[in-house]
């Protein structure tokens, strides 16, 4: 490419540098189901390849029909993503966790999975510590929602959204319950819930409010109300999943799975630098948090010689889109983002997903990153190979 010594490095590598091919086809007989579908294993299992080649990064994927993509509904249907119908009822949840979790991984995130890194060591202690001294209106709602008596719905209590601590919350249905007292009635205190209600309806929960005297005078009309919204988000679920991209006829048994990876994945260590290959403005970003989504998410704008093109970079941390927004300039060289790590990444190995968007077709914060098979032409045709602006194909090896 005659344009190939105007782009930065987008990760820190030197030529010196061992670059491992990764290969997560078919023929890789090492990746069975156990380990594609345990975000802890799978993390296991790259750190050791990595380890055993003395590679800083595995490398790959672009154009590569991959198996993996079977650990996610996302993704289309799997046998080893869709229980059988008689199995559904007990097919754990991912999202929701039991009081004893097999993934250590999902031990080790499932309370800060949306919180704010910078904050969590510190609220985790606020957290801890009113857990143990409730107020007498939150104990009495926690042993009527505990244990799932709700009629099943899970619940965790002074539970971590972003800077906040919830009462409440409900993860599968996203629903957060806040108790208040009388000092809510102050300006400033509103205001502040307001604040609280702003963040978290931003990663997706609705926030539902009682007084403690409603708690503790009308218990039964409480209960009702919460069991009405958790409905009401369990029908909002349901419909966002048959109008997604990836629902409706998609997910449904004999349709085509998407497989076929459209980006380059370098897969290194947590909160390694992402920096931009040349000028860019910040086009659009997101933080798409379905199991094995891209999880925070930028995408650049760039121009070279007159013509738009666009870069993508999946898996980030929430820190990398935390204080940007569409527009913003960056310039060649800067570092904007970085590796995320599961809570943050969509619960993956620590890796990024670059990828290179000739038309982006009106999306903003997303861009498939795997296609159908059959649509292999099109996509491809709009999807450049990311080692243009990468060269770092070149030195890599196999183990």
């Amino acid at each position: 490419m005659r344009h190939a010594d105007e782009f930065h490095q987008v990760v820190p590598f030197e030529t010196g540098d061992r670059l491992l091919l990764l290969d997560f086809t078919e023929k890789n007989q090492e990746l069975n189901a156990e380990i594609i579908e345990n975000t802890n294993l799978f993390i296991r299992y790259i750190n050791s390849k990595l380890e055993s080649a003395g590679a800083k990064y595995g490398i790959g994927g672009f154009d590569e029909h991959r198996t993996i993509y079977s650990r996610s509904k996302i993704f289309g249907p799997s046998p080893t993503t869709t229980p059988k119908a008689e199995d559904a009822a007990k097919a754990p949840s991912r999202w929701e966790g039991d009081e004893v979790l097999e993934s250590l991984v999902e031990e080790e995130t499932t309370g800060y999975r949306y919180a704010d890194p910078s904050l969590y060591s510190l609220l985790k202690e606020f957290s801890l510590r009113h857990r143990s001294d409730p107020i007498q209106a939150e104990e009495v709602l926690w042993n009527l929602l505990k244990s799932k008596q709700l009629e099943g719905y899970k619940f965790r209590r002074q539970y971590i959204i972003d800077r906040f601590i919830a009462d409440f919350v409900c993860l599968k249905q996203k629903l957060v319950i806040e108790i208040d007292g009388l000092i809510h009635q102050l300006p400033e205190n509103k205001t502040s819930d307001h604040e609280r209600a702003k963040a978290m309806n931003y990663l997706g929960f609705e926030v539902i409010r009682f007084s403690n005297e409603k708690v503790l005078n009308e218990t039964g009309e409480v209960l009702k109300e919460i069991l009405y919204d958790l409905k009401k988000q369990q029908e909002k679920k349901s419909f966002s999943d048959l109008s997604s991209p990836t629902g409706g006829q998609e997910a449904g048994a004999g349709a085509e799975p998407r497989r076929l990876h459209l980006g380059i994945d370098i897969w290194g260590k947590p909160h390694t630098k992402v920096m931009a290959p040349m000028d860019a403005l910040v086009h659009s970003f997101a933080f798409n948090n379905a199991f094995g989504d891209y999880g925070a998410t930028i995408i650049l704008t760039h121009n070279l010689q007159g013509e738009t093109f666009y870069t993508l970079y999946g898996h980030l941390s929430l820190n990398s889109i935390k204080n940007i927004q569409e527009g913003d300039r960056i310039k060649k060289g800067d570092v904007f983002a970085e590796f995320g790590i599961p809570f943050e990444n969509g619960q993956w190995p620590p890796h990024l997903h670059f990828q290179v968007i000739m038309n982006m077709e009106g999306k903003k914060g997303d861009y498939p990153g795997v296609c159908k098979f059959s649509e292999r032409e099109r996509y491809l045709s709009n999807c450049p190979d990311p080692d243009l602006i990468l060269q770092m194909m070149q030195y890599a090896s196999k183990q």
